[in-house]
């Protein structure tokens, strides 16, 4: 695996957690009408309050902001079992990144951009 399309950031108001962040400087990031962080959950074929529950029970991760839409997760720092979850989420997302690039070339359409508008396309997204 060669790129990093998630990764770690420190909390701002938890200095001993953290925050898994997608980078957004990546064309296959486009804009939501949610949050990045259903990301995560849809890579892992979970639903969101499903991939809460794993977060909480398998990360050890702190979930914030109950009866929110979506809730913000604390990852703790320094654990082994967070690594190992970046390192699963970054394959993952290289795959669906490279099942969109070869969509794409057979349309015609050379590598996915940002600039190129794929929202009228039926093909099902890996996720």
């Amino acid at each position: 695996m060669n790129k990093k399309y998630f990764h770690i950031e420190e909390s701002a108001s938890n200095s001993e957690y953290n925050l898994i962040k997608v980078r957004d400087d990546l064309p296959y990031v486009r804009s939501t009408r949610g949050s990045l962080t259903v990301l995560q959950a849809r890579l892992l074929g979970l639903s969101w309050a499903d991939f809460c529950r794993f977060c909480r029970d398998t990360l050890d991760a702190k979930v914030y902001g109950k009866n929110s839409m979506y809730p913000t997760i604390y990852f703790p720092k320094n654990s082994e079992k967070v690594n190992k979850y970046l390192d699963l989420l970054n394959t993952r997302m290289e795959y669906v990144a490279s099942l969109l690039d070869k969509r794409e070339i057979e349309k015609g359409n050379g590598i996915w951009r940002r600039d190129i508008d794929t929202s009228d396309d039926s093909d099902d997204v890996p996720w």
